[in-house]
């Protein structure tokens, strides 16, 4: 996995922002992802959703761990 996003002079607010974004077209679909309060009448997720979903929520995760590595750094040197 690369991690293009590693190498932009970025801070804490960016990450959140760009978080934000990522949120927003990937796991709300630009707002068209349907959802509901009861199971039963939950409507199916989009054809390859969770698949998408899945490596979505695990780039994120090997951000947050090398950009947590980074910031940690700091402190120990």
């Amino acid at each position: 996995m690369t991690l293009k996003e590693l190498k932009k002079d970025k801070g804490p607010k960016e990450w959140s922002l760009e978080s934000r974004t990522v949120s927003i077209e990937k796991t709300y679909l630009r707002g068209e992802l349907k959802g509901s309060t009861m199971a039963e009448s939950a409507p199916q997720l989009p054809a390859g959703y969770t698949k998408t979903a899945k490596a979505v929520a695990e780039k994120q995760a090997a951000l947050g761990r090398s950009r947590l590595a980074e910031e940690l750094q700091k402190f120990m040197r």
